[in-house]
């Protein structure tokens, strides 16, 4: 049986081994902090801090810290500044949360293609596979951008990862943060054509790495309060 090391412990020393960058951790408390996902935040300028969720004993739990951290990393490294969530409908937020998760993991597998061994197994599941609803939609989505070789027959996606990568296949297409920001606007019309119902409150991101994207967004004083207690104190990461 595979040791389970402490989450709190390695998903800092991982993260920091990657690109040198400091990742602190703290654990999340509160009702829903066995089904939560990761919260990464940023308090202050420079200091990233990423809140870890319970998780329950189980022969995953490495690998799922693990790919947490690497993926904790490749928005700490590749990602943007928070963005204002004016102008945008909560599934177009969603969109665009799945378009930089696959963004940042694009440009991490160009320094570091073993990463991708760490990210797919999460990507399992008949919802990854040949799910049509939303949710479904979403998960096959983030599977495709990150592996672009698998068979994807979905148009909806299909047409999703033509705007993602250039004609080759292969090349990132989404340059800018403006260029992700304009695609998932255009997205979120396209599923309001196809009338795919979506529930903002139940919706979480299939790939149980990844975490909630607040990170992504500035703060904004009208959304419901949280009963999730974040912690912004750390203990700095030892070597040993």
């Amino acid at each position: 049986m595979r040791a389970h090391a402490d989450p709190l412990h390695t998903v800092p020393l991982l993260a920091r081994a990657l690109w040198g960058d400091a990742l602190e951790a703290s654990p999340i408390s509160g009702s829903d902090a066995l089904t939560q996902r990761a919260v990464l935040s940023r308090p202050d300028q420079g200091r990233w801090m990423l809140h870890l969720p319970v998780q329950p004993d189980s022969e995953d739990t490495v690998d799922w810290a693990h790919a947490l951290a690497c993926h904790a990393a490749a928005h700490r490294r590749f990602g943007g500044p928070a963005q204002a969530r004016t102008g945008l409908k909560p599934i177009q937020q969603v969109l665009l949360g799945v378009l930089e998760d696959a963004r940042v993991e694009w440009l991490a597998l160009q320094e570091l293609p073993g990463l991708r061994a760490v990210w797919w197994p999460f990507h399992s599941g008949d919802a990854a596979r040949r799910g049509n609803g939303f949710d479904d939609l979403l998960a096959r989505l983030s599977a495709s951008l990150l592996d672009p070789t698998q068979p994807e027959p979905h148009p909806w996606v299909a047409r999703v990862r033509q705007h993602f990568f250039e004609s080759d296949g292969h090349t990132l297409a989404l340059r800018s943060h403006e260029a992700v920001r304009a695609l998932a606007s255009t997205l979120g019309n396209d599923i309001g054509q196809m009338r795919l119902p979506f529930n903002a409150r139940t919706y979480q991101v299939h790939a149980r790495y990844r975490d909630d994207n607040s990170h992504l967004w500035l703060p904004d004083d009208t959304l419901p309060a949280s009963d999730l207690t974040l912690s912004l104190d750390a203990d700095p990461p030892q070597d040993a």
